[in-house]
């Protein structure tokens, strides 16, 4: 892994716009063979919530999506622990989603709305496995006007409210949207993106109470991105809590730099690492645990824009 400037990971860097899209799915691969997945759900207990995770099958399972990464635990016992207020009543958006495991358990927690936000195929159908395991069918919103919306949106809590709800969601978009841009080409822009079939995509100028992210940062190309659109979709005086493990500390000195130049002040940023409560799961081989890591970084940071 390089050090200079941010563009290697323990899978290899892309480029970020390749002329075949498939290369960024064939690179951004974990080092898990097929036959290493789980393949039964996974449940987790988190204090008085339970979290039930399906498996992915084949390449879909292996992918950086498809696993259920130490991080997403780490900013759940946040949520639970620290900044319960951040989340109860709250709109919530969980920025690269994968899985969706600490936007199911804001849901669990009396979140009024959270949007899982992500742009991977595998990834958007991988969440609508997990809502439906933990939602009861009962609950999923079949009465959208638009059918193709409602296989995305779910009604978490009592009545009739699609308060669950999936979105494609590229952080491009957002930092071209601030700029004035044409979105530019992208990765994850294939055939089944544009299709019938395809998550709809999180609506311009949407913008949420809090955002939640765990181990979203691995290039220097996504810094600008990324910060552009927590400050894009954060409501003013809105939070954002992040786990970031140190991969580059190149990367990560530059993404908390470059935070007030978007408005963004930094209020938390503290060591963290797995709850003794919850190293089993990792023993069990239920957690996937980022590699070649410096440590892990609790960020909490408040939308500084009047509007």
């Amino acid at each position: 892994m390089s050090d200079d400037d941010g563009s290697g990971s323990e899978w290899g860097a892309p480029d970020l716009f390749p002329e075949d899209p498939d290369q960024v799915q064939g690179k951004l691969q974990p080092q898990l063979a097929i036959d290493q997945l789980p393949s039964l759900p996974m449940l987790f207990d988190l204090e008085e919530h339970q979290i039930l995770m399906m498996p992915l099958e084949g390449a879909d399972g292996a992918s950086v999506s498809g696993q259920v990464w130490q991080s997403s635990l780490i900013i759940s016992r946040a949520m639970l622990h620290q900044w319960p207020a951040d989340v109860i009543g709250k709109g919530v958006l969980e920025l690269g989603a994968g899985q969706g495991f600490p936007g199911i358990l804001a849901s669990k927690m009396g979140a009024k709305s959270v949007t899982f936000g992500d742009c991977a195929r595998a990834s958007l159908q991988g969440l609508r496995v997990n809502l439906r395991a933990n939602f009861s069918a009962g609950e999923i919103n079949e009465t959208s006007e638009e059918p193709s919306m409602a296989a995305w949106e779910f009604a978490a809590g009592a009545g009739g409210a699609a308060d669950v709800r999936i979105r494609r969601h590229l952080w491009e978009d957002d930092m071209a949207s601030r700029n004035g841009e044409l979105p530019p080409r992208h990765w994850s822009n294939d055939a089944w993106a544009s299709s019938p079939e395809a998550a709809p995509t999180l609506g311009a100028g949407e913008r949420f109470d809090t955002i939640i992210a765990s181990d979203v940062l691995y290039f220097s190309s996504q810094v600008l991105p990324l910060l552009a659109s927590l400050a894009y979709r954060l409501t003013p005086g809105g939070v954002g809590i992040l786990v970031l493990p140190e991969r580059n500390s190149g990367v990560f000195e530059s993404f908390l730099e470059t935070l007030p130049a978007h408005n963004l002040l930094l209020i938390s940023n503290v060591a963290a690492s797995l709850d003794s409560k919850d190293v089993h799961y990792r023993e069990k081989g239920r957690l996937h645990e980022t590699s070649h890591c410096r440590g892990i970084r609790l960020l909490r940071i408040i939308n500084q824009a009047t509007s």
